[in-house]
């Protein structure tokens, strides 16, 4: 995956989906992509029906050091809503580096 990041050994994956995806195909996306890493933190977007559909998840190890993705989506939606993927990132790393 080109839109995978490595912070102190969790992998940040941020993806902004193809739109139209409700939050069960954005769970389920998440779900598989969990399977794929023992350490992660994954967010997923999608623009459905005029407003964006947000998913994060953590994988047990992630969880176990202290990630929490209810917390990881507050931060996203307290971000302007015109910030770049990028800044998105940037707060996701440095949410992790605080760990």
């Amino acid at each position: 995956l080109d839109d995978v990041q490595e912070v102190k050994g969790i992998k940040v994956i941020t993806r902004k989906m193809e739109d139209g995806l409700d939050m069960d195909s954005l769970r389920n996306a998440g779900d598989t992509l969990k399977q794929k890493f023992e350490k992660a933190v994954i967010v997923l977007a999608s623009n459905c029906d005029g407003k964006v559909n947000i998913v994060a998840m953590a994988t047990k190890d992630a969880i176990s050091r202290g990630i929490h993705a209810g917390n990881i989506i507050k931060e996203i939606t307290a971000i302007d809503i015109n910030t770049t993927k990028r800044s998105v990132k940037m707060k996701l790393n440095s949410t992790i580096q605080q760990k």
